[in-house]
């Protein structure tokens, strides 16, 4: 029976404990957009959403896909990326170790800055070739 004496009950229970509706439903996946498009030698990996451990591997296989066809650069497009944490870092450092290793040189253009910071505090800001705004045209 909905919205009986019993549910109303439990229900001012669980507020009167801290918890709302909201808490109880299952939280949204991570969303992850990334698309390649290769022209000449160059191939360019664009990426939009949120860059976590649930879908950090994503990258990893679009580079795998781009790889295969051996650019002489690859650049990475981070500029729709809304949020990443540390497993999104790491796809990164993994992305230039990756991209270096088949002889190619990787270019990034960083996300917005509030992302973009999250590099800086994991201390490796300066190790990753980030293009500057100038460059990139923002």
């Amino acid at each position: 029976m909905h919205g009986s004496a019993t549910e109303e009950a439990d229900d001012a229970s669980l507020q009167a404990n801290g918890y709302s509706d909201d808490v109880l439903l299952p939280q949204p996946a991570a969303y992850l957009y990334i698309a390649t498009q290769t022209y000449g030698s160059t191939s360019i990996v664009t990426m939009a959403g949120e860059c976590d451990l649930a879908v950090a591997d994503q990258l990893a296989y679009a580079l795998d896909r781009v790889l295969e066809q051996h650019p002489r650069i690859v650049v990475l497009d981070l500029s729709a990326v809304t949020f990443i944490d540390c497993a999104g870092v790491r796809g990164v450092l993994a992305a230039q170790r990756h991209v270096e290793a088949h002889a190619a040189h990787l270019s990034i253009i960083p996300a917005c800055e509030s992302v973009h910071r999250v590099f800086a505090l994991a201390g490796v800001a300066a190790a990753l070739p980030f293009v500057s705004e100038g460059a990139a045209g923002r």
